[in-house]
């Protein structure tokens, strides 16, 4: 789904205010996945199943100990593998079994929410699996070998885990409504998949949107695209081999409302539900509106449309055309592109900042590698036409997205020579500011030119086993001052919840802690 502003996790077209999980792209740097609030976190581990801990936390060689910090909220071997909106974290206890579990970022008594994960290391295809999206998880157990279907359950706060279906593509998708009431998921029936949408409680029937359910050729995909955006389930699905999408609006009841036709299975839905931006597999765009009673009206945009995003509050669309030129258009008003960079400026789009004032970009192939691509970086404003700013001009940077207020755009020049974080602000055309080594990129808090950063990596024993914990501190981008810490000694990776207002982290051998962010 591309429901948010196009962010920076290397070539992922995915929103720039979640800065959440990390991973390592190659460079031995911690750097931020963006998750969109639809296609989120779960999966497998590199864990071998087995308790890494020896009945408690033990240290030796010299490291000083391990320091508890923040509120304990699951004492133990812990891995999050995802947060819900509303604070709720969802993780992996490990000891005789692995045990998948969420716990309150308030506090309270962890649920259970399957006690015994059947995970493997290196991971087989009928092990369990999992999946974090909004305020839903979705968890596949039994995975048939033959066919790779398995059995589905959902499970909420409200509802806990409900049986969704007999049959699913096993670690397929889910998508959850933010709330938790509302999830859209693909089953098997018959000798079909289908798409469906349903309440939480499953009290009664799920409401099928596409039955049945293609993928496209092998030359050319159709992979469904879906998600939640309040309480309506957008889609782009196809049926059988072909490779152009219809895509849809539908709710748990009543039929789905059909916004277009002969689509790229791409969703770009603005917030409120009310506005889609789409365009052909041949690029011709339209902006669709859709009124409470679900009439559909639409306007073209423009011709050779190649990528592009719907702002929040879907006033108006941004998009790449094929002629290599960046445009913005109205989504109520025909014949109103505003060119904001010129044909053969740009090869791709790279990244938005939240209130979609600014866009990062890159004009030149990517160096490095398919799986750890690197670019050269060109910064943006999307008032009116200008020449980029060049922030980087090799193929070499890695970008990091923008600070959550937009301020300043965040980018490290050359992990290759250095993994030095640099900062642009995004006006008055202020110089780039240098903040320092860093190993890992801990998230950017909503709305503040705040950031956390990790680094100062150091080999401790716990339990007689040998890991690497970092210590975090906070920075005012913005600021003069520097940085202070925040977290010492602690597991690699941060999940920041609440916007921003608490960190979520573990410590080796002592379990999952959060602590308020100043």
């Amino acid at each position: 789904m591309k429901l948010r502003p196009l962010a920076l996790a290397l070539a992922a077209l995915l929103p720039a205010s979640a800065f959440l999980a990390c991973s390592d792209n190659g460079t031995g740097i911690d750097v931020p996945t963006f998750d969109s609030g639809t296609k989120d976190t779960g999966g497998n581990t590199g864990k071998d199943g087995g308790p890494t801990t020896d009945g408690g936390p033990t240290t030796d060689g010299g490291d000083g100990g391990v320091q508890e910090q923040g509120t304990l909220l699951k004492a133990g071997d812990v891995q999050v593998v995802g947060v819900m909106p509303d604070g709720t974290a969802v993780y992996l206890s490990f000891g005789a079994k692995i045990s998948l579990e969420a716990v309150a970022i308030t506090g309270g008594a962890p649920t259970v929410i399957a006690a015994d994960l059947k995970l493997s290391s290196p991971g087989k295809p009928t092990d369990d699996s999992f999946q974090v999206s909004q305020g839903v998880v979705g968890l596949w157990t039994g995975t048939d070998a033959a066919t790779g279907n398995a059995k589905l359950q959902i499970w909420t706060k409200a509802n806990g885990l409900k049986d969704a279906a007999a049959l699913a593509p096993a670690a397929d998708f889910v998508a959850g409504s933010a709330d938790g009431t509302r999830v859209g998921f693909i089953r098997h029936v018959g000798a079909n998949d289908e798409l469906v949408v349903s309440l939480t409680t499953f009290a009664v029937a799920a409401n099928v949107v596409q039955s049945p359910l293609g993928r496209g050729t092998a030359g050319t995909a159709c992979d469904p695209d879906f998600g939640f955006q309040g309480k309506y389930l957008f889609s782009a699905t196809c049926t059988g081999a072909q490779t152009t999408a219809t895509i849809r609006r539908s709710e748990d009841t009543g039929g789905p409302v059909s916004i277009a036709t002969g689509q790229n299975p791409l969703v770009n839905a603005s917030a409120a539900g009310d506005r889609v931006f789409a365009w052909t597999r041949p690029g011709v765009g339209r902006a669709y509106s859709i009124s409470a009673g679900g009439t559909v009206t639409s306007i073209p945009v423009e011709n050779g449309i190649a990528e592009g995003v719907i702002s929040d509050d879907g006033t108006a669309v941004f998009y790449r055309t094929n002629q290599g030129a960046i445009h913005k258009a109205a989504t109520t008003t025909a014949a109103n592109v505003v060119t904001l960079v010129d044909n053969a400026g740009a090869m791709g789009l790279l990244g938005f900042s939240s209130d979609f004032k600014n866009l990062l970009s890159h004009k030149l192939a990517p160096g490095g590698t398919a799986q750890s691509p690197r670019f050269d970086l060109q910064l943006s404003g999307t008032a009116a036409a200008a020449a980029p700013t060049v922030l980087v001009a090799a193929a070499t940077a890695l970008p990091i997205g923008f600070t959550g207020n937009g301020s300043h755009a965040l980018y490290i020049p050359d992990p290759a020579t250095a993994t030095v974080l640099k900062a642009r602000p995004v006006a008055g055309g202020g110089a780039e500011k240098d903040l320092g080594k860093i190993s890992s990129f801990g998230g950017s808090i909503a709305g503040s030119s705040k950031i956390i950063l990790g680094d100062n990596p150091t080999e401790i024993t716990v339990g007689g086993q040998k890991t690497t914990v970092l210590d975090y501190k906070l920075l005012d981008v913005a600021g003069a001052g520097a940085a202070t810490p925040l977290l010492t000694a602690v597991d690699p990776g941060l999940d920041l919840a609440l916007a921003g207002k608490k960190v979520l982290f573990t410590q080796p051998g002592k379990g999952l802690f959060v602590k308020d962010v100043p």
